[in-house]
């Protein structure tokens, strides 16, 4: 059963469309179904200035951390060395691109000099079922403050190399309940680029 856990312009996928975690043996993981996950026309970023440099999921990448709860690595047999985990999507970009909310809701603004560096944590209102926060982490810095309510489109700051990090990219991700799920399933049919990682479900291991 899919519930309804976001904005009234976002939609839900189901389990048959690969987004929702379902069977670990199929690769898709493991997030507990009943969380569910948001999808609609989220554009942290202008379309067209991206591309994407890491997917969500099971990766080789040793500086990431290991799965979280409800998750399991390896994915499958076929790729035994993906024991860590990605818990958003990375969009590379020129730094100082403007980003943008997905959703209208409230502003947590962190300055760290590791981890995901300056990042914010953006809240819709709080609706029926788990809590929806988006993470937007390695800006250079920030365009609004600390417990400010924002718009869906509204600019709130820009894309940087902050924090543990290699280049400048907007790490976005998508926690619900405080669990990170697959964030491919936010953005509007063609938004990503390369146009295969979504056709891989944006998963870190697939691309």
């Amino acid at each position: 059963m899919i519930a309804l856990i976001a904005m009234p312009v976002f939609v839900l996928f189901s389990v048959v469309n690969g987004l929702i975690p379902g069977d670990a043996s199929a690769g898709i993981s493991q997030v507990d179904a009943t969380a569910g996950v948001v999808v609609g026309g989220a554009e942290p970023l202008a379309p067209g200035h991206f591309t994407v440099s890491q997917g969500f999921g099971c990766t080789v990448l040793s500086a990431e951390p290991k799965p979280p709860r409800g998750y399991t690595c390896p994915p499958d047999a076929a790729h035994h060395g993906f024991v860590w985990f990605h818990t958003g999507i990375d969009l590379a970009a020129a730094a100082g691109l403007p980003v943008f909310a997905v959703a209208p809701g409230s502003i947590h603004v962190v300055e760290s000099t590791v981890g995901f560096g300056i990042h914010i944590l953006l809240t819709p209102p709080s609706q029926q079922g788990p809590q929806v926060t988006y993470l937007y982490g390695h800006l250079s810095e920030v365009a609004v403050l600390d417990g400010d309510v924002v718009r869906a489109g509204d600019p709130i700051g820009y894309v940087g190399t902050t924090g543990n990090s290699s280049g400048p990219h907007l790490h976005f991700e998508v926690d619900v309940g405080g669990v990170p799920v697959n964030p491919c399933a936010t953005f509007p049919s063609g938004y990503l680029v390369p146009a295969g990682v979504a056709a891989e479900g944006c998963l870190a291991w697939a691309i």
